[in-house]
């Protein structure tokens, strides 16, 4: 008779394991489609806000001048960083001054507000090879104000101090 239980015990015991792993399965089934969804969710979303259009603060153009000691600069590189440290997250930009003159374009400009400005000396035409190049000012850091909807700012850089 013990045996006779422990057969039927048994019987019932693995039925039950069988239908909790069955059950065990098909959660984990769930749990596996419902992080699929999410994931899936969390693409969208995201691409959502990588269309075509833009994205990030509204930019805005900025132009104007270079000068050292008086003289427009021939050919440099100006670095426009937001200064974070008095609260500017905007975007940064980089522009050419040739001639003295620099233009930014709304796609690539600023937002306005604080910003470090780097202006480094570039050789006006490709030197051949040996031959080094003298700037025509050491390298300048700026921190500046920029216009809060672009326009025009003009740097006048300072004498260099020997």
């Amino acid at each position: 008779m013990t045996e006779m239980l422990s057969v039927t015990f048994d019987f019932f015991r693995n039925a039950l394991l069988r239908h909790w792993a069955r059950r065990e399965v098909a959660f984990q089934r769930i749990i596996c489609r419902a992080k699929s969804y999410a994931a899936v969710a969390a693409v969208l979303l995201v691409s959502a806000g990588c269309g075509s259009g833009p994205s990030g603060p509204q930019r805005y153009p900025l132009s104007g001048t270079v000068t050292y000691e008086g003289k427009p600069v021939v050919r440099a590189e100006i670095f426009l960083a937001p200064d974070d440290d008095l609260g500017n997250t905007g975007p940064g930009s980089v522009a050419v001054v040739e001639n003295g003159a620099f233009q930014v374009t709304a796609a690539k400009g600023i937002v306005g507000g604080p910003y470090r400005v780097s202006i480094t000396s570039q050789s006006p035409v490709p030197l051949p090879e040996g031959e080094s190049f003298t700037p025509q000012f050491p390298p300048q850091e700026i921190e500046v104000e920029l216009p809060a909807q672009g326009g025009s700012y003009d740097f006048a850089l300072p004498l260099a101090k020997q």
